[in-house]
């Protein structure tokens, strides 16, 4: 069985550098991987939202100490 999971860690960059980031997590999602993004922009928290409904992702965003936790995972898995 295939591992389609991936963590990145935003905390620390720049909110452009975060933004590609974000949106290149979002496309594998679209794809079939469950994404988990850690960042500290409160920007990118509020951004994916709207972004991971129209592209018909699930999008959970938790707040953590200093930041936030972005969960994607597509609407239908793929096994």
């Amino acid at each position: 069985m295939k591992d389609n999971s991936s963590f990145v860690d935003l905390y620390g960059l720049d909110l452009p550098t975060q933004m590609t980031s974000i949106n290149s997590a979002l496309e594998r999602a679209t794809q079939g991987a469950i994404c988990e993004v850690l960042t500290d922009q409160q920007m990118i928290a509020t951004y994916i939202i709207p972004k991971a409904l129209a592209q018909n992702v699930r999008c959970k965003v938790s707040p953590t100490e200093g930041g936030w936790k972005i969960n994607l995972t597509p609407r239908e898995r793929k096994n």
